[in-house]
């Protein structure tokens, strides 16, 4: 790409920005998790940083999670996510760049070679690329050296790291930390990065993956990494009709994409009305309520479905405490609320002979989204959500918001009504 043709990155304001970034990523590096703000904020006061400033030199350009910065401090227990640009400004950032770039090329290869005929998508494992990359370092063991001093700060103290060092178990363990490391990183900013499923405390991970990586093949620095993500991001924008800036910003995003749904698709997919394909082939989208989004589009796409399923029911289950001034919950509030000929919530549409089918449909509607999707999430046992079926759970909670602005719309006309006809 040509120089004029670059885009700017982003950058931080200032010295107390970076260092937040250095703490974030410090932390990310000893745990192998994304730090919470609690735990930010102590290590940054810890440091005599300021805090405040610092979270007024970021954007969500560079660390996810920006977005609740709104407020002069966000939620303790809101996760901060490094993305790659925002991992520059950090210490071992190029070693730590080395090995992302390696994994989105091994990606690549794996989404290009995977069977057409095949019926899951495409995956990568931590244990494919540590065979890909390090399955030759018994006798290449100089090359591992940048990699287990860069990562082993997550095997414990000074002296376990130093024996790391001259233990080729520890070496190997601190490669697979790095392997793992790397994935979860990778998996929080790359476009074409689906759902990732963890086994933390074996160091082992299984991505899903899709045709938008190949945008980013032989990518070579986190420049052309950003070069090609804005203009990806133009290209799907444009394609769902939104406003895209020379930076990459997008107005009138569509929630859906926020969740990861794989939108983009080549201009063959495209659905004649007349000639529509049979429904099994048919991709739809919709832009899921604000509340919703708000609730679950993080959580989903760090691939964390189940959490993001439940998030999103008990949004509808708090709108509707908070809409009915009821304090019972799940079954017990849906009934109570929305049973009998006169529910204390309004959210249907019909009149005449069909209000009555109407009304019982949604009490039904409603109590059994508790029943059978929040309270399976909520009490166990856990069992992994699938992604595709997921969002299906996504829309319906957001249909049954959407029917809450509804009720909350009828309350206001009522409240209305009352305060023109007091004296």
């Amino acid at each position: 790409m040509l120089e004029d043709q670059r885009v700017k990155m982003p950058t931080p304001g200032g010295e107390s920005g970076e260092q937040m970034l250095q703490v974030i990523f410090r932390e990310f590096l000893r745990t192998s998790r994304w730090p919470d703000f609690g735990t930010v904020y102590r290590l940054l006061r810890r440091e005599d940083g300021d805090v405040e400033a610092a979270l007024g030199e970021l954007s969500e350009d560079l660390v996810k999670g920006a977005s609740a910065f709104g407020h002069p401090l966000p939620d303790p227990g809101t996760e901060l996510q490094l993305t790659l640009v925002g991992m520059r400004y950090c210490d071992w950032s190029g070693v730590v760049e080395e090995l992302i770039f390696d994994l989105l090329w091994y990606a690549c290869k794996v989404e290009a070679e995977w069977p057409a005929s095949a019926s899951e998508r495409p995956a990568i494992t931590s244990e494919g690329f540590y065979s890909e990359k390090f399955d030759h370092m018994a006798s290449h063991r100089a090359e591992v050296e940048g990699f287990v001093e860069a990562f082993s700060v997550a095997l414990g103290d000074d002296e376990e790291r130093s024996h790391a060092k001259k233990s080729f178990k520890l070496v190997e363990a601190a490669l697979r930390s790095a392997v793992y490391q790397a994935g979860v990183l990778l998996h929080g900013t790359q476009p074409g990065f689906k759902t990732i499923m963890r086994q933390e405390n074996e160091h082992a991970w299984r991505i899903t993956v899709d045709h938008r990586i190949q945008a980013f093949r032989d990518v070579g620095d986190i420049q052309e990494w950003w070069d090609r993500s804005v203009a990806l991001k133009r290209k799907e924008k444009r394609a769902l009709g939104c406003v895209v800036g020379v930076d990459g910003t997008v107005m009138n995003l569509n929630v859906a994409d926020l969740l990861g749904r794989d939108l983009y698709q080549p201009p063959a997919s495209t659905v004649d009305i007349t000639t529509a394909a049979p429904a099994e082939q048919l991709t739809l989208s919709c832009t899921l309520h604000p509340l919703i989004a708000e609730a679950s589009a993080d959580r989903f796409r760090k691939g964390l479905c189940l959490d993001a399923v439940l998030h999103a029911l008990k949004a509808v289950e708090y709108r509707v405490q908070t809409l009915s001034g009821s304090s019972k919950i799940g079954e017990d509030l849906m009934g109570f609320v929305l049973g009998s000929i006169a529910p204390r919530l309004t959210v249907t549409r019909s009149v005449g002979g069909s209000l009555p089918s109407e009304q019982a449909g949604m009490r039904d509607l409603f109590k059994g989204a508790m029943t059978a999707l929040r309270n399976p999430r909520a009490h166990g046992p856990h069992h992994p959500d699938d992604p595709d079926e997921a969002q299906e759970m996504l829309v319906l909670a957001s249909f049954l918001m959407r029917r809450l602005d509804l009720a909350e719309a009828s309350l206001n006309t009522q409240g209305a009504a009352i305060g023109t006809a007091s004296p």
